[in-house]
């Protein structure tokens, strides 16, 4: 196949509306995939603080600068409540959690008691003490 000459004239502008469609196309996509709006974000107690809720919110507004985020302090008693309520779009708390909540586990931690000195579990092994019956 050969061009014609009128077809040799319309090449260049026909090879500059391409690439002016291929720069739209990806523009349009970057600006899709590119979120905004306003998050709203729970917390229990020191949460808020942990090193992954802080990665989280960092690689957030990295990925997503234009989402405002609203981080809320929930009470320990309804912080579940306020998920079903859609107080919170989204919360960082600890399980048990009950039906209906996803779950994108973060971190593992290890748990402990904090004991007055003059409690009688202070005189016991600790391995002792997690074991039940």
């Amino acid at each position: 196949m050969t061009l014609t000459p009128q077809g040799r004239v319309l090449l260049a502008d026909a090879r500059g509306v391409v690439a002016a469609m291929d720069r739209l196309s990806r523009s349009a996509s970057t600006q899709a995939r590119r979120l905004s709006g306003r998050l709203v974000i729970g917390t229990i107690g020191a949460e808020a603080a942990m090193p992954y809720t802080r990665a989280v919110l960092r690689l957030l507004h990295e990925r997503h600068p234009l989402v405002q985020v609203d981080v809320r302090s929930l009470h320990f008693a309804d912080h579940f409540d306020a998920l079903f309520r859609h107080d919170v779009d989204v919360a960082f708390l600890r399980p048990p959690v009950p039906p209906g909540v996803e779950v994108q586990h973060l971190a593992t931690e290890p748990r402990l008691a904090c004991l007055s000195a003059s409690d009688p579990l202070v005189d016991r092994d600790r391995r002792d003490c997690c074991k039940v019956g």
